[in-house]
């Protein structure tokens, strides 16, 4: 069911939240979107190739504060999988 976010302002809050990709995140999608292109099979490419699904979501920040919603350790990000037959 599909509703309108208009319906949950909460007018006595005053919080912005904002949504947006990093400097980085906007140069790697300009240079997958060079490099696959921008239809349904090129998206499907890009997510299967793409190391770190978490990378390509935007950032969020809450009042001029940003929100870590996924860990920036330098440890393994490759997303696991297997095939089979």
């Amino acid at each position: 069911m599909i509703k309108n976010l208009v319906k949950y302002v909460c007018e006595n809050l005053n919080i912005k939240y904002k949504f947006y990709y990093s400097e980085n995140q906007l140069r790697v999608r300009a240079d997958h979107f060079n490099r696959y292109g921008t239809d349904i099979n090129a998206l499907s490419k890009i997510v299967t190739r793409v190391s770190n699904i978490e990378s390509l979501t935007r950032r969020i920040s809450v009042n001029e504060e940003e929100l870590e919603i996924f860990s920036d350790s330098d440890q393994d990000r490759f997303t696991k999988y297997a095939l089979s037959n």
